[in-house]
């Protein structure tokens, strides 16, 4: 795993369908699949966001489900930093 930011104050893991997901929030979100050994989704936030809620992303038993999982996630951080729109939401979170 990568090593985890000091001011990184929450963080969950789960083992899905796809193989084992780490899931950092606060200051950085990032999906890491073990074995890869590549982070494939990484996104920094500023200091004190909300952490968001990781469940629905480590339970993806496909590509296109954790897109999906992913897309509501972003959603959830972005109108929790007070983005409302969801095309901008969505460009934020994935670094668009």
């Amino acid at each position: 795993m990568a090593e985890i930011p000091s001011r990184v104050t929450g963080q969950t893991s789960s083992t899905g369908a796809l193989g084992p997901v780490a899931v950092y929030g606060f200051a950085t979100l990032s999906l890491k699949f073990a074995g890869a050994g590549t982070v494939v989704h990484q996104r920094s936030f500023d200091a004190g966001a909300t952490w968001v809620d990781v469940a629905t992303l480590t339970e993806a038993s496909s590509a296109d489900e954790l897109q999906s999982n992913i897309f509501e996630a972003g959603s959830q951080v972005l109108h929790r930093l007070n983005v409302t729109d969801a095309s901008a939401a969505i460009d934020y979170f994935l670094g668009v």
